[in-house]
């Protein structure tokens, strides 16, 4: 299958790149390593499938879902648990891994910043809550996530 990347000629030079290949809609932000043609107003460069599909892992969807619930299974206290803290704080934490990603690579994008701080201040709570009713619990869901609290946080309680 042929792909390639397109993307209209902005002032000054600057171009958004996007790979466009045979089904409709799978598109993908590509590097520069491929090498553009001009066609008119339109950048052009043929690509190969593999760096397509290489490209466009992140962005799907189901991947993203199945760390998230891989994530809460690893952390739940039984089989049907989706409400307890410790599912809450590590699908939060995983949702976050992704904002923070996808906040570098698109700066300007203020609306998924503010989402990305809510996301943080609600684990935030949610870490105090469970730091004041079970330390052991809390200790666990942080070593287990990986997650740095600061020396203000662990005073507090």
């Amino acid at each position: 299958m042929e792909c390639f990347v397109g993307g209209s000629v902005v002032g000054g030079g600057a171009r958004r790149e996007v790979a466009v290949c045979g089904k409709r809609g799978d598109a993908a932000r590509l590097h520069q390593s491929v090498a553009p043609r001009r066609v008119g107003s339109v950048v052009m460069a043929a690509v190969d499938e593999a760096q397509v599909d290489a490209e466009l892992a992140p962005l799907n969807m189901y991947v993203r879902s199945q760390q998230v619930k891989q994530v809460v299974a690893d952390n739940r206290l039984h089989e049907k648990d989706t409400g307890s803290p410790e599912a809450q704080i590590s699908k939060l934490t995983v949702k976050i891994q992704m904002l923070t990603e996808h906040a570098k690579q698109n700066p300007k994008d203020h609306s998924s910043t503010r989402g990305l701080i809510a996301m943080v201040a609600q684990r935030k709570r949610l870490l105090k809550y469970l730091r004041a009713e079970d330390p052991a619990r809390f200790d666990k869901i942080v070593e287990s996530l990986g997650l740095r609290i600061s020396q203000a946080m662990l005073s507090k309680y």
